[in-house]
């Protein structure tokens, strides 16, 4: 859900005020695959945010929050994302076109489907989830991260807009 870089998981959580943040990761970078959990108590070893990369936050009890990011550009090199088989997090780095959906997203990755997340009447986060023929697709939203089911391992190449 982040438009440009942030030099750390801490600076983020400490932007957000949340407990944690979390990555998905695809095992293809020799990491071991699955969620990797970042805790704003634990600072250790450096861990930068990536261009897009998704990140799942906690805020506990603290309703939703928009907020925009400051850092350094993102490189062109990150709107083309190595996807693992199985559940990858993505994000857009560079913006997106005009009536960009989930379905879109669906058809370019591959995925079986798209869930997002988005504030209820309640004011508390719920998840979102587009299947084809089962569920109405969903506009995407700038800084907002995407979960997607793959099948195999493929090249995902997002849009820009420069």
């Amino acid at each position: 859900f982040l438009h440009q870089i942030y030099d750390s998981f801490w600076d983020l959580l400490d932007s957000l005020q949340s407990p944690f943040a979390m990555t998905l990761s695809s095992g293809l970078d020799g990491s071991s695959p699955g969620f990797h959990l970042f805790q704003s108590r634990q600072k250790g070893a450096e861990a930068s945010v990536a261009g897009g990369a998704g990140y799942l936050v906690l805020r506990t009890g603290r309703g939703s929050l928009e907020k925009a990011m400051s850092g350094r550009r993102w490189t062109a090199q990150a709107r083309n994302r190595q996807l693992a088989r199985g559940l990858n997090v993505v994000g857009y780095p560079g913006g997106f076109p005009d009536g960009e959906d989930a379905e879109q997203l669906r058809r370019r990755s591959g995925a079986a489907f798209v869930v997002d997340s988005m504030a209820g009447e309640d004011g508390r986060g719920r998840f979102r989830i587009y299947v084809p023929g089962l569920t109405p697709s969903f506009p995407i939203s700038e800084g907002k991260a995407y979960l997607l089911s793959v099948p195999r391992a493929t090249v995902l190449t997002l849009p820009g807009c420069e």
